[in-house]
């Protein structure tokens, strides 16, 4: 008996619409129904009960659509997606270690739970957008010359300590092995460079690789921001002042 869109014969069901979508199993596709407001509506199959059928053209259109919104919020992040990966930060660095829930994040963007994949692709999404917020929010401490850096160590150490609470989100994922390639350079990236051409330019020759020279620096600046906490109890100190961090990295910035 024909349909508004053609015979019988020319619709698929689930398990077709499932393998379109690159979804595990057929169940998936129900989710997609509730989860986005256009994906395809379908119709009843016959003999009634809760199956549906879609043409494979109405799925494959929303499923083009749904790829092209992807990339655009990959590519060029709306405001909405911003204020959506602020949350997320704001989330992770209150509650660093733990599993926050993409309920959680509409709720702290002030973003309906139904509106938020309108935005969003997914969870993972903001989580990897935040760590890489968070990545780049310790580079812009950094200044990109020898002696901006040497004379301004104090500054950086404060601004590092500001954000400690981002350092802790860095450090537990790193920990459980999810923190993934960065897409842009890290901070350490910068210090190394800052020295390599600094020597380049001075004609200084050292047996420290730069490379592991930045990587030493940053472990004693945030590393404190992580277990500065517990070194002061077991080493039975008030503090670890700012300038005596500083004549240390000094020195191995001269090295």
């Amino acid at each position: 008996m024909p349909t508004a869109t053609g015979d019988l014969d020319d619709l698929i069901d689930a398990g077709e619409v499932a393998a379109i979508l690159g979804l595990a199993h057929r169940n998936s596709v129900s989710t997609y129904r509730s989860r986005y407001a256009d994906f395809p509506a379908g119709r009843p199959a016959p003999g009634g009960g809760r199956s549906r059928l879609w043409t494979r053209e109405e799925v494959l259109d929303w499923h083009a659509a749904f790829r092209a919104r992807q990339s655009a919020a990959s590519d060029q992040p709306s405001a909405r997606l911003e204020d959506l990966v602020a949350a997320t930060t704001r989330l992770l660095v209150a509650h660093p270690g733990q599993e926050i829930s993409i309920r959680q994040i509409a709720a702290e963007a002030g973003v309906a739970h139904s509106d938020l994949y309108r935005y969003a692709t997914s969870k993972d999404q903001l989580v990897d957008l935040a760590i890489a917020r968070l990545e780049e929010s310790v580079a812009t401490a950094l200044p990109d010359d020898f002696d901006g850096l040497f004379d301004n160590l104090e500054r950086i150490l404060d601004a590092s300590r500001a954000s400690a609470g981002g350092m802790r989100v860095l450090t537990d994922r790193a920990l459980q092995g999810k923190l993934g390639k960065p897409n842009t350079p890290l901070p350490v990236n910068t210090i190394a460079e800052v020295i390599a051409r600094h020597r380049d330019q001075e004609g200084l020759s050292s047996s420290v690789d730069p490379r592991v020279l930045s990587a030493c620096i940053a472990s004693v600046a945030w590393g404190l921001n992580v277990l500065e906490s517990r070194w002061l109890e077991s080493l039975e100190l008030d503090e670890i002042p700012n300038d005596q961090v500083a004549t240390v990295i000094r020195a191995m910035l001269t090295a």
